[in-house]
């Protein structure tokens, strides 16, 4: 919820009204803004996409993760914060996750504003929103590919929504034009976005694994790898093996690691850790690999041995880390 310090009206400054938070007092660096200590109401962009009020949505919708989006068909009913405006220079940021103040001092009647980076990335359904904000900064088309760049990460560091931070301390690489999305069974996979032009030809680069490289015998010590290390391993020697690097901000998936299998991929691996397209993805389309080109043998995990349910008419039904010996394959 807002603060008292906080006054919410409507305001003409860009040609069309609209409604924005301004300050109701002067407010020194650091005074709370918005405060939430309530069930947040959360939609897929799935969810977003079927729901009667998609519009509405779309307008007051903010990133949770990457298919997760916090919402509301009317602020009025639900919170006035979701009527925080964006600006490429604003006056206010993250506390904490449930907790926004202001970054410098604020003058009576000014705005409120923040930097919708901090909490967009590219699969935003703000992507392609013209800014208006006026600052000699002004990004002009908001696209939040921020969270890559180090130096918004440096100029906001401990400032970030916990989700921007996350997605920043990923060490893979993948093409803006993917993403993650739920699936119907209510998994992740990887997708390319739905936008025109957002398609992949084949021979493009899609992602790029990253992680700690250890020998095979490192493998056989007792406790040294988490179940989520042999899940998300993959071989990049005969005897090296890549697994999920440790990261400030705790142990968590990364992006690339919910691209699926199937026994007809999309992409297959240029190298070790490069994965490419091998034909045409279009929109929508799922991205997916064959896990028998990522193993030897040398790993024997749950995501090595497992039943295939990818449904295409080439599926094997049974997949192994022995897949590889296949001379289909």
């Amino acid at each position: 919820m807002l603060t008292d310090v906080v006054d919410v009206k409507k305001f003409n400054d860009y040609g069309f009204e609209c409604t924005g938070l301004f300050a109701k007092e002067d407010l020194p660096a650091g005074t709370d803004i918005w405060v939430w200590n309530s069930p947040l109401e959360t939609f897929t962009k799935a969810e977003i996409e079927a729901h009667p009020e998609k519009a509405a949505l779309i307008m007051y919708s903010y990133m949770l993760g990457d298919d997760k989006f916090g919402s509301c068909v009317d602020p009025q009913k639900s919170s006035l914060s979701y009527y925080f405006n964006h600006s490429c220079d604003p006056n206010c940021w993250f506390d904490t996750d449930s907790k926004i103040v202001t970054m410098i001092p604020v003058r009576k009647g000014e705005p409120l504003t923040y930097d919708y980076a901090l909490t967009e990335t590219e699969s935003s359904l703000h992507y392609g929103m013209k800014c208006l904000c006026g600052k000699s900064n002004c990004r002009g088309v908001l696209t939040f590919d921020q969270w890559r760049s180090r130096a918004f990460v440096k100029k906001y560091y401990g400032h970030l929504s916990e989700f921007i931070w996350r997605k920043h301390c990923e060490n893979s690489w993948y093409d803006p034009r993917a993403e993650l999305r739920s699936k119907a069974n209510g998994e992740l996979g990887m997708f390319c976005r739905t936008l025109p032009g957002m398609e992949f030809r084949a021979g493009d680069k899609v992602l790029v694994f990253s992680g700690k490289v250890v020998h095979r015998t490192q493998l056989l010590e007792e406790g040294a790898l988490s179940a989520r290390d042999l899940q998300m391993s993959l071989q990049v020697d005969s005897d090296l093996v890549q697994i999920p690097a440790w990261k400030e901000s705790g142990d968590f998936s990364e992006t690339t690691d919910y691209i699926n299998h199937s026994c007809d991929p999309s992409c297959g691996m240029l190298d070790s850790v490069t994965v490419v397209a091998l034909r045409d993805i279009e929109l929508g389309e799922e991205i997916t690999i064959d896990y028998a080109m990522v193993n030897d043998g040398l790993i024997q995990g749950p995501s090595d041995n497992f039943k295939c349910l990818c449904m295409s008419p080439w599926c094997r039904g049974e997949i192994t880390s022995n897949d590889w010996k296949i001379v289909e394959l």
